[in-house]
C-alpha cells in the first residue's frame, strides 16, 4: 500500500480515536492570531511565573495596565541528551520529544501550568482574552522511513493534545503546531505535507518561521503551512540594512509575514544589539509590517528576564510595537537609527580615505620609478 493511501486510512482511524477521547479538540478553532511570542524551554532554558506575567500584561512603572502578547509559541532547541530539535543533519528522537513534553511543558509545575496560573492572576487585574498556544513539532530522525517518521510525529501530536486536555487549563487554548526545522529540504516535502493534513484534520493551524534563504520558502503553501514568518537574520548575519528591504519584498511577493528578531545578542559585526533592536523597529514601521495579520517575536525569554529588569526602555518598545505604534519617530528609535547611519557614514569615509591613500601611494611609486628610469636612459644615449 502506498504511503499516501496508507496515510489516509491512518488519519481516518486517528480521527475516530480523537472523536471518542478528545472531542473538544476536533472542532475548528477561531484562529485570530495577531502577535506570537517565542518562548524557549529546553535543557538550558526555563521561564517563571513572573516571566509569563511580564509577557501577558504590560507592566508600566505604576503596575499592570494593559494586555501584551496574546499567543505563545512553545519551542526548544536541545533535549536532555543534547539532541537538536531543529534537527539539522540527522533529526531527533521521539524519546527526546517525550522528555520535553512530560518533563518541561506539561504536568505539575510544567511551563503550561505556570503560564495558565500567570494568566489567572493577570485576569484579576485587567481583562485578558483566552491565551492561544502553539507547540513545536521537532524534526524526526532522517534515517527512518517516511512512514516511521510520520508515525513518530502523529504519536507526538496525539500525546501533546492528550496532555493539554488533561491539564484543564482555564485560560489557554491550543490553536496549532509549529514545524521546528527552519528549512524544508526536498526529502522532507512529503512528510511535511502529511503532517499538515493531520494538523488540519484536527481543526488546528500549521506555522513555520524559516531562516533567510531557507529551502521550501517559495513552496510554503504547497507544503501545507497556514502561516509563514520570514526571519530577516539581520541581527545574526554580516549584512547591512538592505536586508530589510529584501525581506520586505520577498514577504510581500510570497504573501508571508516576518519575524521581529529583537535579541539582546547579535552576530552581525556591524551593529550592537541595541542598534539592531531599533533598526528592526524602524524598518518594521517603514514597511508597515505591523499591518501583517500575524507577527512573531524572538524571544520572550529575554523580554522578561533581561529587558524588563535591565533595559526597561526596550521592553517598552516591544510593547508599543505589539500595539501597532508607529515607531519611526520614537526618540530611542530615531537616536539609534541616526547613530547607526553616522557610524556607517564614518566607516565608508574611512574606507574611501584608505583607498585614496593606497591610490596615492601607487601613483607616487609609479612616478618615482619613472624618474629613476629617465637618467638611466640618458646615460645609455650618451
Amino acid at each position: 500500500m502506498s504511503f499516501k493511501l496508507k496515510h489516509i486510512f491512518n488519519v481516518a482511524a486517528f480521527l475516530v480515536l480523537f472523536e471518542n477521547q478528545f472531542l473538544s479538540i476536533s472542532t475548528p478553532v477561531n484562529n485570530n492570531v495577531q502577535q506570537i511570542v517565542l518562548v524557549y524551554v529546553d535543557k538550558y532554558n526555563n521561564m517563571t511565573l513572573s516571566d509569563y506575567k511580564l509577557l501577558l500584561a504590560y507592566h508600566s512603572e505604576s503596575g499592570i495596565n494593559d494586555s501584551f502578547f496574546n499567543t505563545f509559541l512553545f519551542l526548544g532547541q536541545f533535549s536532555n541528551t543534547n539532541e537538536s530539535y531543529e534537527g539539522y543533519g540527522k533529526g531527533s528522537s521521539y524519546t527526546s520529544w517525550l522528555w520535553w513534553l512530560t518533563e518541561k511543558i506539561f504536568g505539575k509545575n510544567g511551563q503550561m501550568e505556570l503560564l495558565n496560573s500567570a494568566a489567572e492572576e493577570v485576569s484579576k487585574q485587567i481583562t485578558l482574552s483566552e491565551v492561544k498556544i502553539i507547540v513545536m513539532i521537532p524534526r524526526p530522525f532522517t534515517n527512518l522511513t517516511l512512514e516511521e517518521r510520520y508515525e513518530n510525529v502523529k504519536t507526538y501530536v496525539t500525546k501533546t493534545i492528550q496532555l493539554f486536555n488533561e491539564g484543564n487549563y482555564s485560560k489557554l487554548k491550543l490553536i496549532g503546531f509549529y514545524w521546528m526545522c527552519e528549512t524544508v529540504p526536498s526529502q522532507d516535502y512529503e512528510l511535511v505535507r502529511g503532517v499538515s493534513r493531520l494538523v488540519h484534520l484536527l481543526g488546528l493551524k500549521f506555522y513555520w518561521i524559516p531562516y533567510f534563504g531557507a529551502e521550501g520558502v517559495d513552496k510554503w503553501q504547497e507544503l501545507g503551512f497556514d502561516y509563514v514568518m520570514l526571519q530577516p537574520n539581520f541581527a545574526f548575519s554580516n549584512v547591512d540594512t538592505n536586508r530589510f528591504s529584501t525581506v520586505n519584498e520577498i514577504a510581500k511577493k510570497l504573501n508571508t509575514s516576518v519575524e521581529m528578531e529583537l535579541a539582546t545578542f547579535v552576530y552581525n559585526p556591524k551593529v550592537t544589539w541595541q542598534e539592531s533592536f531599533v533598526l528592526y523597529m524602524y524598518y518594521s514601521s517603514l514597511y508597515n509590517w505591523q499591518d501583517f495579520p500575524i507577527l512573531s517575536y524572538f524571544n520572550g525569554n529575554q523580554f522578561s528576564q533581561n529587558l524588563f529588569k535591565n533595559y526597561r526602555a526596550y521592553y517598552d518598545l516591544v510593547y508599543m510595537h505589539v500595539k501597532g505604534k508607529d515607531l519611526k519617530n520614537n526618540k530611542i528609535v530615531v537616536e539609534g537609527y541616526n547613530a547607526y547611519m553616522t557610524k556607517v557614514t564614518i566607516s565608508n569615509l574611512f574606507q574611501m580615505l584608505i583607498l585614496f591613500s593606497l591610490f596615492a601611494v601607487v601613483v607616487f611609486m609609479l612616478f618615482a620609478r619613472m624618474k629613476l628610469k629617465a637618467p638611466t636612459q640618458q646615460i645609455q644615449n650618451k
